[in-house]
């Protein structure tokens, strides 16, 4: 079921009866607000805060003229469904999302009520708009990825780090390799990945990970196949430490999308900065301050990351028997000694 967050923003209040017959004014014109997560409010604590405090800012605060619902489903993909029918219920004018799955599936609960989402991957190809210029539809936001330019990236550093290997492996869960869409149908993105890694002259193939906590098993398939590479799609933050082990005793060079991998022992990412994330979820704020004020989602276009940053581990290079070109290291924005 849906929570309520108690405290999201510390605020100074005047205690005068000026005041407190504003706040009764304000209550007759609260709007309402819903955010829907499929992991734990844990794992977005500073997005939120982020967002809350941006909301403050623009004059909306929560119990005062707006009302915030939040809903968590705690990583039980079954619980979206039924928390986003409880938002919808509870008449929230606008359900921000955070993450892959809550946005899908806020827009198969309404195509009537403008969702934000926020770090969506891909939301194209998942059927959340039509074009990131004028979305087309009742979804709009901040997108992580715009499709798989910064993924080809990865592939040309591994290249240049790796000048002769040949054989590639992807791993990823089925959330990145099959892209649930709004429709129920999904987008394959299997065929993209393998045909990006030929054109560089890797001969490729996918490994689903099935377990996040029990990864041996993948990286012995991954070792059978002969793999001298490793391109890895999002790791989950509980599995990043243990993940980026395997990968170097298996001798594999990876490239990951997150910093977070590199400092935990991966050998390179190449994604958007940290800080991003945080400015990402005070961006969503202004979509939907913009929406209470009377734009309209269709109409907002999709904010697109411009700015990514090269990370690489030189002790992990090291550990592995590689030698990064200078050109390379050049152009990365963090070396890792």
């Amino acid at each position: 079921m849906t929570t309520r967050r108690k405290a999201l923003l510390a605020l100074p209040l005047l205690c005068s009866p000026l005041f407190a017959r504003a706040q009764k004014s304000q209550k007759a014109a609260q709007r309402r607000l819903g955010i829907l997560y499929a992991g734990s409010s844990d794992d977005i604590t500073a997005q939120l805060d982020a967002f809350v405090a941006e909301m403050g800012r623009r004059g909306w605060f929560d119990n005062e003229n707006i009302v915030i619902t939040m809903a968590f489903a705690k990583y039980d993909a079954a619980r979206l469904t039924p928390l986003v029918e409880d938002l919808v219920r509870n008449r929230s004018e606008i359900i921000v999302t955070f993450g892959q799955a809550a946005p899908v599936a806020a827009a198969r609960a309404t195509a009537t009520i403008p969702i934000v989402f926020v770090d969506n991957t891909w939301p194209i190809e998942r059927g959340l708009i039509d074009s990131y210029a004028r979305p087309g539809r009742n979804a709009t936001g901040i997108a992580l990825s715009t499709g798989i330019e910064a993924t080809t990236k990865r592939l040309d550093f591994l290249r240049e780090i790796v000048p002769t290997a040949t054989r590639l492996a992807w791993t990823g869960s089925s959330t990145f390799l099959f892209l649930e869409t709004v429709s129920g149908a999904q987008h394959i993105m299997i065929p993209a990945l393998t045909a990006a890694a030929k054109e560089r002259g890797f001969e490729s193939r996918i490994h689903e990970v099935r377990d996040w906590q029990n990864l041996e098993p993948l990286f012995k398939e991954i070792a059978a196949a002969s793999a001298q590479t490793l391109m890895s799609l999002p790791v989950p933050r509980t599995a990043i430490r243990r993940f980026t082990e395997l990968a170097t005793r298996y001798r594999l060079p990876t490239a990951y999308f997150d910093r977070e991998n590199v400092e935990a022992g991966g050998l390179l990412s190449y994604g958007t900065p940290e800080s991003e994330s945080l400015a990402n979820a005070a961006r969503a704020a202004e979509y939907v301050d913009r929406i209470l004020r009377g734009a309209k989602a269709a109409n907002l276009a999709v904010y697109t990351p411009d700015r990514y940053e090269l990370v690489i581990n030189l002790k992990t290079a090291r550990a592995l028997g590689l030698a990064v070109p200078q050109s390379l290291l050049l152009r990365a924005q963090a070396v890792i000694q």
